[in-house]
């Protein structure tokens, strides 16, 4: 997946989510073919997700930063990688990390050991939300992801649609939003 939050009109920093398809060998191959694309980063190159010394030899190259942790599932792990030397950016999700508490923990881990936090959320629901309203909570609020997918019709209506490039945190007591009844509704089963 290519994702490319552009800048300056026509000038885009791309971040390529390889989402785990190589050994440490042919990763390490891979980056070094990439490095001229000058990647914003590289992430998830290399199976297992946990094999965190073998990211970290890719990582040890410096031809491009490394993300990863959407599929690690707690505090341990991020710490575990950052032993390692594994990872430049911590992309956590918020659905697999044990909730808001433990993302915040990370969050605060990963301030602390200078970690990029750039949450990891292919989510549409309440992890969209939640994910929204920690990463306005960052002093220095992070990129959030948003898969593109032009949808018949919005759970959230506009709430958790960007505008300019951006996304505002909803208001609302909870998560911000309430889903659209009528949405709910039309796409009910039994």
């Amino acid at each position: 997946m290519w994702r490319m939050p552009f800048r300056n009109g026509s000038d885009a920093t791309i971040m390529l989510d390889m989402q785990c398809p190589w050994t440490v060998s042919q990763a390490l191959a891979m980056d070094e073919r990439l490095a001229k694309l000058k990647l914003h980063w590289l992430e998830e190159p290399i199976f297992a997700p946990d094999d965190y010394r073998g990211l970290a030899r890719v990582r040890a190259t410096g031809r491009n930063r490394i993300a990863a942790g959407e599929n690690a599932g707690s505090l341990r792990d991020f710490v575990a990688m950052a032993d390692a030397g594994a990872i430049d950016v911590a992309q956590l999700d918020v659905a697999k990390t044990g909730g808001v508490t433990e993302l915040l923990k990370i969050a605060a881990f990963c301030e602390a050991s200078a970690i990029e936090f750039t949450p990891h959320c292919a989510l549409f629901g309440p992890g969209q939300l939640a994910t929204i309203h920690i990463s306005a909570s960052r002093q220095a609020a992070p990129l959030v992801e948003r898969l593109y997918i032009d949808f018949e019709t919005e759970l959230y209506g506009a709430d958790t649609l960007p505008v300019g490039g951006k996304l505002a945190a909803p208001q609302a007591p909870g998560l911000g939003a309430e889903p659209d009844a009528k949405v709910v509704e039309r796409f009910r089963v039994a």
